[in-house]
């Protein structure tokens, strides 16, 4: 399936609270650390495309040597008032627009106690889609 990083972030945190509430092995559990196992390709990709934003809109030197300093053993990029305006667009669509390719993994049950408002964050990744239009 293709979903955006956004989703996946609401299904990991979903997930994470799901599992700290409900600590029994169950299909779905089974299901859910399958399809987190997955995701860690994902993050790698993201944080690798929000680098190259960063760089891509970054402020230059006369050489054209990209400008930043090191902050807590991080690049922080110098950038424009228009650079980081383009940065901040490019991210923010890297974030709510972009698709991955996620492979999920659907739990054959749901068990009885399942709380209902964990199922819009769920659908796709470790339930099927109720596909209620």
């Amino acid at each position: 399936m293709k979903t955006t990083f956004k989703k996946i972030q609401q299904f990991v945190a979903a997930a994470n609270d799901y599992l700290k509430k409900f600590p029994d092995e169950t299909k779905l559990k089974y299901a859910i650390v399958k399809v987190a196992g997955r995701i860690d390709a994902i993050n790698q990709e993201y944080a690798s495309e929000f680098q190259d934003i960063e760089a891509e809109h970054a402020n230059t030197d006369a050489n054209g040597s990209v400008l930043f300093k090191i902050v807590d053993n991080k690049r922080q990029y110098d950038f424009t008032r228009d650079g980081l305006k383009k940065s901040d667009e490019a991210k923010r669509a890297l974030f709510e627009v972009r698709e991955f390719e996620l492979k999920p993994h659907f739990s054959p049950e749901v068990p009885e106690n399942f709380p209902e408002e964990y199922r819009q964050y769920f659908e796709g990744f470790v339930l099927p889609s109720s596909d209620k239009a």
